[in-house]
């Protein structure tokens, strides 16, 4: 008895995966900011949900969120990917982790 009989979508005789499919095709035919939004404002408007985010924890982190998330939104808006924000993101999480690390060491002996 065949496996893929009955199998939701699944017309070329391959297994349906259902959701995970479902998500795929939305992602890659969403659109990337709201429709007809200006540049700069589709910048702001994707950062609006970081900050959100990080409401209730320090306001330095917030506001750095929200300074750090246009920067990081221009950056990917003008190069079209996320790889580079990316990249920016964990060399400074990197360095916040080892500067923790380093004044802990020097605190506690």
């Amino acid at each position: 008895m065949d496996d893929t009989a009955g199998a939701a979508g699944a017309t070329d005789g391959t297994r349906a995966t259902g959701g995970v499919d479902r998500l795929r095709t939305w992602l890659a035919n969403a659109p990337a900011y709201p429709p007809n939004a200006g540049d700069l404002r589709s910048v702001a408007i994707a950062t609006l949900p970081f900050a959100f985010a990080n409401l209730g924890k320090p306001e330095v982190e917030t506001l750095g969120t929200l300074g750090g998330g246009l920067l990081y939104a221009w950056l990917d808006w003008r190069t079209g990917s996320v790889l580079w924000s990316g990249l920016a993101h964990t060399w400074i999480l990197s360095l916040a982790v080892i500067g923790a690390g380093v004044a802990a060491g020097s605190a506690g002996g």
